[in-house]
């Protein structure tokens, strides 16, 4: 077994099709759907299998006047579609866009609530679903 190593979020960062986030946050929420039997063959108990994969991704980012989300390039608002998202794990430098990450083909955007706190910074979450397919962190 290989030795562990350990990173911490500190480069963490999320990419839409190249663009870089400034992120606060970031969640993925994979899932799968379980189909199940019970006949009688079961003897008496249910028997579940995975079958087809999903997932939900959250995305909080900093608000940027000068690079507006909700217009291009990244066009993050309620109902379109976004490919080739990236969330990264860590990086070995902040903006390099490197290092283990979560892919997803694409995901459609579910919801874009927005927060502000008087006197504060003004958050936007990216609130996604599956569109395709996706891959775990290597």
């Amino acid at each position: 077994m290989p030795a562990s190593v350990f990173y911490s979020g500190f480069y963490g960062t999320a990419a839409v099709g190249g663009n870089e986030l400034p992120i606060i946050n970031w969640e993925v929420q994979p899932t799968v759907e379980l189909q199940q039997f019970k006949n009688s063959k079961s003897g008496g108990f249910i028997i579940r299998e995975a079958t087809y994969q999903d997932c939900v991704v959250t995305i909080q980012i900093d608000y940027d006047f000068g690079n507006n989300p909700f217009a291009a390039p990244t066009t993050l608002t309620a109902g379109s579609t976004i490919t080739n998202v990236n969330l990264y794990l860590h990086q070995t430098a902040p903006g390099a866009l490197n290092g283990s990450y979560w892919s997803f083909s694409s995901l459609i955007i579910e919801s874009t609530p927005q927060q502000l706190v008087v006197d504060g910074k003004i958050t936007t979450k990216i609130m996604c679903k599956g569109n395709g397919s996706f891959a775990y962190p290597s």
